[in-house]
C-alpha cells in the first residue's frame, strides 16, 4: 500500500483525481538496494475522475437515474475531445431532508473538500439559494435544472429550465396567434405558479378567468361542476401531471367533452403520458405545450441543424428506453442530461487553453474563488446550439444564467397519442405545422355521433330537471331531464345520430337585447349563448321572433301558441246582510217600492171617494151614528204589503174601483214573487264571480292591478316594439314600473296567486299553470300568434349538417 501512495505522488495527479484500472510493477534494483518503482500502464484503461457535487432533497430520489445516464453521454462527449479524452465525470449524490438548510450546507462544504468542479442543486427553492450563496462565495458554477418560478441571478448560476419572460411570450404569441382566443379560463396549481402566467395576464386583451385548482377532490370536483354549466370552452390549465387523468375525468362527468371545448395544458411532463382513451371523434380537443423535441413531423425542409441533429442517433439508444416514461423522457430527466452535456463541452472548451485543476474547497477556511469557476460558467453559457445533440436544444443563456433559446412545442392529443402541431422560439417565433386537413364524413355513424351543448331554461312542462348533483343543480346528462322538450330532442338525436349535454343559461333568462347607447347592443341569457356561439343548440319554449331570426338560425316551429293573460280566478265572498236583495237589482227594487207607495195612496183616495167603502158601525159602537172607512192610510199600507207578503187580511174592497186596483197589486206582486224566488233559489245554488279584468283593454286602462312579462324574452320585446296602442301603452306601463316584470316564470305565477297582479306569457305555459292549480284562470283571448322552435348560431346549420345530421 506504501509504494502504491508512493506511485500516486510521483505521477503529480491533481488532489481530486484518483487512479482506477491501473496496473503496476515494481522490480526492486539490487545494485543500489532502492526501489525504484516502474509504472506500466495503458493509457486506454486510465481515466481520470473530475467530481460534481449533487445536493438532492428527499423528494428528488427519482432523479439519481438521470445522472447516471446523463454522465455516460457526457464522458462521451470527453473521450472525443483531445485534451480531457482521459477524463471521465462521477457525481457525488448527497440527499437531505427537505427544506432543512443546515444539513444541506453541511453535506455542500464535505462534497466541496473532495475538489468538485461544478454544484449541483435539490428541487427545494430555500435550500437551492442557501447553496447557490455558497457556490457564488467559492467562485464554484451552480446548476439548476428545476423550474424556479424566481430564479437568483447570478454570475455562476446557469439555470436550464426556460426563462419566464421567454416562455410567457411564446405562450402569449400562440394563444393569441395560432389558437386565436377571444375568451379563456386560466386555471393553476399552486398561487406562486401565476408567475409562469404574468406575460399573458399583463397583455391578454381578451376575456380572462382564474381559477384556482383544488387537489382535494371534493373541492376539484365543485370548481369542474361550476365551468361545466359555465359558458367557456377554452381552458389554459397549469396543474401536475399527474392530476391531468383526474381532471379529464371530471371533465368527462360534468359534459365537457364537446368539440367546442379545448383544454390545453402547461405541464412539460404531460406529453409522456397516455391520454388516448380521452380522445373522443369530434370531441374535444387536448394539447399541450412542452420544451422536449417533437419536431420530426415538422417540415424538415425548413428546420434548423440543431433540430435535425437530436435525431441522428435513436434517443432510446442513448439513454435506454427503461429509462423512458412512455417511451419519452421526462423533462427533468432531460435537463440533467442536457446539463451534464454542456457542463462537457464547456469543459473542453476551457481546457484547451488552461489546464483543468479542480481545488479543494473548505468552509472553515476563508473563502477563495477557484480561478477556473468563472471560465467553466462563461464556457458553458457560449456553447454553440449546433455542435450539441441535446434533449431540449437549442439553448442559449444570458449573462445571469437565465435560458433565453429553446423550442417550445405545442402538440395535440390524436388517437395516436399527442403529436407536434408547431415550434416557437424567441428567434424564428411560431412555427406551425403542416397539418392535413380533416374531412369529417356528411353523416358519422350513430354509435361515434358528436357531442351537441344545448342550452336551456328549467320552465315546466318543456324542461323539467329531475337529478341533481351533490350542490343541488341539476346535472347535464339526458337523462337527468324530463319533458316536453326533452323527448323532442332524444327523438331527433335517435333520428339524426348524435349525443348531447344540457347546459342552463347562467342567468337564466331567454335572451333580449340591452343597448348600451353607443351603438352596442349585449344580448343575455339564450340569445346571447347562441350568438357568441356558446352553445350549439337552444331547446325550450324558445319562441321565434323576426327580431332573433336576423341574429340566430330557427327549425320550423314545433308548436304554435300566442300571448295569454294569467290572472286569478275570483273569489267567492261571505254573504253579506242584504244578501237578500241580490235576486233582484237595486232598479227593480226602486220600482217595487215606488209602485207599492203609488198604490197605497190610490187605494186610500179611492176608498175615500167610493160610498160603497162607508159603512156603519157595529151596533155596539157606541158612536154609533157615523159611518166608517176600512182603508185608513194605515190599512191601506198593511193591506198591500200583505200582498207581497202572501198573506191575507181581514180587510176586503166593496167598491168596483178599489177591487180593480187591488186585483192588478195582487197579480204585480204574485209576478215579482215568483221572480224573486225564483232568483233566489238561483243566488243559493250558483255563485256568480265576475273577474274585474276580462281583455288586454281593462288592464292598459287602469293601475291597480299591475301586470307584467318576463324581464328578458319575446314576450316584452313585443309590448316594447308594439305600434298598437293598448300593447304600446301596456309597454309603457312596464317601463315605467320595471319591478312589474320577473325574473322566471314560478316567479309570475307566485305572484299572480298573490293576488294584484296579471302575468303575461305564452298560452301553453298558461294552460299548464291554470290545469294544475284551480286558482289560476287565463283572461282573455290570444294576443298574438307565434311558433317555438330549436335555435342555432347563425351561419353554423350548415356546419351541424355536415357534423351530424
Amino acid at each position: 500500500m506504501y509504494h502504491v501512495v508512493q506511485i500516486l505522488f510521483s505521477l503529480q495527479l491533481p488532489i481530486a483525481l484518483a487512479v482506477t484500472g491501473s496496473h503496476f510493477t515494481l522490480p526492486l534494483n539490487s545494485s543500489n538496494n532502492k526501489c525504484s518503482p516502474t509504472l506500466s500502464r495503458t493509457p486506454r484503461d486510465i481515466k481520470s475522475v473530475i467530481y460534481i457535487g449533487v445536493i438532492l432533497s428527499d423528494g428528488d430520489k427519482d432523479v439519481e437515474k438521470a445522472f447516471e445516464n446523463g454522465i455516460q453521454a457526457a464522458n462521451e462527449v470527453l473521450s472525443q475531445s483531445g485534451t480531457l479524452s482521459s477524463y471521465q465525470l462521477e457525481p457525488i449524490i448527497q440527499f437531505v431532508p427537505r427544506d432543512n438548510v443546515f444539513i444541506a450546507t453541511q453535506q455542500a462544504c464535505k462534497i466541496l473538500d473532495r475538489g468538485i468542479i461544478a454544484l449541483y442543486g435539490p428541487s427545494s427553492p430555500s435550500l437551492a439559494q442557501a447553496l447557490l450563496s455558497l457556490a457564488n462565495r467559492f467562485g464554484l458554477p451552480y446548476v439548476e435544472t428545476h423550474w424556479s418560478l424566481a430564479p437568483p441571478k447570478s454570475t455562476y448560476a446557469i439555470h436550464l429550465h426556460p426563462s419566464i419572460e421567454s416562455y410567457g411570450i411564446g405562450l402569449y404569441e400562440y394563444l393569441t396567434q395560432v389558437e386565436k382566443w377571444k375568451r379563456m379560463t386560466l386555471i393553476y396549481n399552486k398561487p406562486e405558479s401565476l408567475l409562469k402566467f404574468t406575460t399573458l395576464v399583463n397583455n391578454y386583451e381578451g376575456t380572462l378567468k382564474i381559477k384556482s385548482w383544488d387537489e382535494n377532490a371534493s373541492g376539484a370536483r365543485a370548481m369542474m361542476a361550476e365551468l361545466g354549466s359555465g359558458s367557456e370552452k377554452n381552458f389554459l390549465v397549469d396543474i401536475p401531471s399527474w392530476q391531468v387523468s383526474n381532471f379529464l375525468v371530471m371533465a368527462y362527468v360534468h359534459n365537457m367533452t364537446g368539440y367546442q371545448y379545448t383544454f390545453i395544458f402547461t405541464d412539460w411532463d404531460i406529453a409522456t403520458l397516455d391520454l388516448t382513451a380521452f380522445k373522443i371523434d369530434v370531441g374535444a380537443r387536448i394539447k399541450a405545450i412542452s420544451i422536449l423535441p417533437k419536431i420530426m413531423t415538422l417540415d424538415m425542409n425548413k428546420a434548423r441543424p440543431s433540430e435535425m441533429s437530436i435525431y441522428r442517433k435513436p434517443i432510446h439508444e442513448t439513454i435506454g428506453s427503461k429509462d423512458l416514461s412512455n417511451g419519452n423522457p421526462t423533462i427533468q430527466f432531460s435537463l440533467i442530461y442536457d446539463s451534464l452535456i454542456l457542463l462537457a463541452h464547456g469543459l473542453s472548451t476551457v481546457t484547451r487553453t488552461r489546464p483543468l485543476l479542480p481545488q479543494k474547497l473548505s468552509c472553515e477556511r476563508p473563502p477563495g474563488l477557484w480561478p477556473l469557476g468563472l471560465s467553466l460558467i462563461n464556457a458553458v453559457k457560449s456553447v454553440a446550439s449546433e455542435t450539441i445533440r441535446g434533449l431540449t436544444s437549442p439553448f442559449r443563456f444570458d449573462k445571469h444564467g437565465l435560458r433565453t433559446l429553446f423550442d417550445l412545442t405545442t402538440l395535440e392529443l390524436t388517437q395516436g397519442g399527442f403529436k407536434p402541431t408547431g415550434v416557437w422560439n424567441i428567434d424564428e417565433r411560431m412555427k406551425v405545422a403542416k397539418q392535413p386537413a380533416i374531412t369529417l364524413p356528411k353523416q358519422l355513424p350513430k354509435t361515434k355521433g358528436v357531442v351537441l351543448k344545448v342550452t336551456t331554461i328549467p320552465d315546466a312542462p318543456f324542461m323539467i330537471p329531475i337529478k341533481f348533483d351533490a350542490y343541488d343543480r341539476p346535472l347535464g346528462t339526458p337523462d337527468a331531464w324530463m319533458g316536453y322538450c326533452i323527448d323532442l330532442l332524444n327523438e331527433i338525436a335517435a333520428d339524426v345520430g348524435f349525443n348531447y349535454t344540457v347546459h342552463i343559461t347562467p342567468d337564466r333568462q331567454y335572451g333580449s337585447g340591452i343597448d348600451f347607447g353607443n351603438g352596442t347592443v349585449f344580448y343575455n341569457g339564450i340569445m346571447g349563448e347562441l350568438i357568441r356561439e356558446e352553445a350549439d343548440m337552444a331547446v325550450a319554449g324558445f319562441t321565434i321572433t323576426y327580431e332573433r331570426e336576423k341574429l340566430v338560425d330557427f327549425s320550423t316551429p314545433w308548436m304554435t301558441l300566442g300571448g295569454s293573460i294569467l290572472f286569478t280566478r275570483p273569489k267567492s265572498q261571505k254573504p253579506s246582510l242584504f244578501s237578500f236583495l241580490q235576486p233582484l237589482s237595486p232598479q227593480v227594487w226602486l220600482y217595487v217600492i215606488v209602485t207599492y207607495l203609488a198604490v197605497c195612496l190610490c187605494l186610500f183616495v179611492a176608498a175615500r171617494l167610493s160610498p160603497h167603502e162607508w159603512t156603519a158601525p157595529h151596533p155596539c159602537d157606541e158612536r154609533g151614528d157615523t159611518r166608517k172607512n176600512q182603508f185608513t192610510l194605515l190599512n191601506s199600507f198593511y193591506y198591500n204589503v200583505s200582498a207581497l207578503l202572501n198573506q191575507g187580511t181581514e180587510l176586503a174592497p166593496h167598491a168596483t174601483s178599489t177591487r180593480l186596483l187591488t186585483g192588478v197589486w195582487w197579480f204585480f206582486a204574485l209576478i215579482i214573487i215568483a221572480t224573486y224566488t225564483a232568483n233566489l233559489a238561483a243566488f243559493l245554488t250558483v255563485e256568480n264571480m265576475k273577474s274585474p279584468i276580462e281583455s288586454a283593454e281593462d288592464l292598459a286602462n287602469q293601475e291597480k292591478i299591475k301586470y307584467g312579462t318576463l324581464k328578458s324574452g319575446s314576450s316584452r320585446d313585443f309590448f316594447r316594439t308594439s305600434s298598437l296602442p293598448t300593447f304600446k301603452k301596456m309597454g309603457e306601463f312596464m317601463d315605467k314600473y320595471p319591478d312589474a316584470t320577473v325574473s322566471t316564470t314560478k316567479e309570475g305565477i307566485d305572484r299572480v296567486l298573490q293576488g294584484n297582479y296579471a302575468f303575461i306569457l305564452e298560452s301553453t305555459w298558461n294552460e299548464y299553470y291554470a290545469q294544475r292549480d284551480c286558482r289560476l284562470t287565463q283572461v282573455g283571448t290570444l294576443l298574438d300568434s307565434k311558433g317555438y322552435g330549436i335555435g342555432f348560431p347563425q351561419d353554423i346549420m350548415n356546419t351541424c349538417t355536415d357534423l351530424c345530421w
